[in-house]
């Protein structure tokens, strides 16, 4: 795939971990009088990544403790099975092609579900990207972008996916804060996909669906007889394969199949290749060392709001549509907080940049690195959440679910218009 992108390179702000939100202020407000970086033109050819060494070299490692569902176990006879079933799901998320390929049936469901409500699809594309860590993120909004009201129609979709599967059968976790790995393993081996809460960290570039989507490509890549679960003799369900990738690790990275499989920048940090913590700084945000494979969370999420639109149009316009509404709400914290009205003539697509450039070039800049908690993050996920139940970390959350809103409109008429009305729903639900 061959795509012209016009995007400017992140500016570092020189934001520190220890600023707070009067200092975050002032630097915007200094740097909105400073020359801005130059808009480029760029031919990208979106691809495999030329890495084509196995995720899994030496095979995987299984916990002694495992303990499969429905009598499933690993062993020494069919463990090489279990790994070419993970190599082949591997190649498919190395390949943007196959990604959106998979991803098509969700796009034409989530089309025909807008139609039936009456969901006006905008073209919301940005007016050019920016270049961040290792993957391009969504730049400023187009002036006429309205926010849509979309009924959770993604959620709720994928929920159906899932529950048919035999997952997330008492609802979906979000993960709210810090869960420490055996919490998280815990909480998947039972059967559970989750989402991330987008306000928390750099979680915005993670994605809040990415691992939801993730099982939705193999779901599709099932049906479609390109990827293979039976292990001798017998088809894996789905939660047997989410426990066979917290239950066992991969003997040359000593990571979880998990973090190994989905949740990897290892293509990304080969692509820069290895070098000093500037040079990987440099290298890091030039686009000149991007990779396009999706077992990174970071580039899944970019090449669905960035390059979604013609593969997957409903599904990319929704992801991004989102994305807009999470980072009109760090706008929002940033006025508030402008007590000398330092910010009062600069456009809030001015300090949307900003916010995206002091995520990219903060001192913990790598993807993995996902620090700080940066004070324009409003981590509002707490007040539209209930606990999952008490057998779990209290920081995974399920979201409330008020039904079906009766609203004769289906977007707001800007983002200022969004985010009084979020205000206003928090502080009912406090």
């Amino acid at each position: 795939m061959l795509r012209t992108v016009l995007f400017h390179r992140t500016r570092d702000l020189h934001f520190g971990d220890e600023k707070d939100m009067p200092e975050l202020i002032s630097l915007i407000g200094r740097s909105f009088y400073e020359p801005c970086p130059a808009l480029e033109s760029k031919e990208l050819i979106i691809k495999p990544t030329n890495i084509d060494e196995p995720i899994f070299p030496l095979g995987i490692i299984v916990d002694e403790d495992a303990d499969f569902a429905e009598g499933f176990a690993i062993s020494e006879e069919n463990k090489g099975q279990v790994v070419n079933m993970l190599e082949r799901i591997a190649q498919i998320l190395k390949n943007p092609a196959e990604v959106f390929r998979h991803l098509k049936d969700l796009d034409r469901a989530i089309g025909e579900k807008m139609r039936a409500r009456n969901i006006e699809e905008i073209d919301n594309s940005p007016i050019h990207l920016i270049a961040g860590v290792g993957n391009f993120i969504p730049g400023p909004w187009p002036k006429d972008y309205r926010p849509l009201k979309k009924e959770k129609i993604l959620h709720r979709e994928l929920l159906e996916r899932e529950n048919a599967a035999g997952i997330n059968l008492d609802g979906v976790g979000v993960f709210s804060g810090f869960i420490n790995a055996n919490s998280a393993n815990e909480f998947v081996r039972d059967g559970h996909v989750f989402s991330e809460n987008e306000q928390a960290s750099k979680l915005l570039f993670h994605g809040k669906y990415s691992h939801r989507l993730f099982f939705e490509i193999v779901r599709q890549a099932i049906k479609s007889g390109e990827v293979d679960l039976i292990i001798d003799g017998k088809e894996l369900t789905q939660q047997q394969l989410m426990q066979i990738m917290v239950y066992s690790w991969n003997e040359k990275s000593g990571l979880s199949t998990w973090s190994s499989l989905i949740d990897s920048t290892e293509e990304t940090n080969a692509q820069i290749g290895e070098c000093d913590r500037e040079e990987y700084r440099a290298r890091a945000l030039n686009p000149d060392y991007y990779c396009f494979s999706s077992r990174s969370p970071f580039v899944f999420r970019s090449l669905l709001t960035c390059f979604g639109r013609d593969e997957i149009p409903h599904l990319s316009r929704y992801l991004l549509d989102s994305h807009y509404k999470q980072v009109a709400q760090m706008v929002y914290k940033i006025r508030g907080g402008d007590e000398s009205s330092i910010l009062s003539a600069i456009p809030d697509e001015f300090i949307y940049t900003c916010c995206m450039d002091a995520m990219s070039t903060g001192s913990k800049f790598r993807p993995e690195e996902l620090g700080p908690d940066f004070p324009f993050l409003t981590n509002s996920i707490i007040t539209k959440t209930e606990s999952f139940n008490g057998e779990y970390d209290r920081n995974i959350r399920r979201k409330k679910d008020r039904g079906d809103q009766v609203d004769s409109s289906h977007s707001y008429e800007s983002i200022s218009a969004y985010t009084a009305h979020k205000l206003s729903s928090q502080t009912r639900l406090k």
